[in-house]
Parts: C-alpha cells; structure tokens; sequence
C-alpha cells in the first residue's frame, strides 16, 4: 500500500464485495480517496 502511495495516486477505488482495502489505506493515510464498486 506505500508502494501505491508513493507513486502519487490520491484515489483509491476497490472493486468486489466489502470495503477491507479501503479501511486498510485509511489506517495508512487518511487523507486518501476511497471508493468502492460491486459487480453483480
């Protein structure tokens, strides 16, 4: 997850079921956009 901040990203988007990754990159630095999409 440093290694996907430090490339400049500044939004975060999972894609599946739940939101872990994005509770994980907000424990790494809150001021990270995350979202999140379920394909159905």
């Amino acid at each position: 997850m440093k290694n996907i901040l430090k490339n400049g990203d500044l939004e975060i988007i999972e894609v599946g079921p739940g939101k872990v990754l994005q509770g994980l990159f907000k424990k790494v630095d809150r001021s990270i956009s995350t979202s999140s999409a379920e394909i159905l």
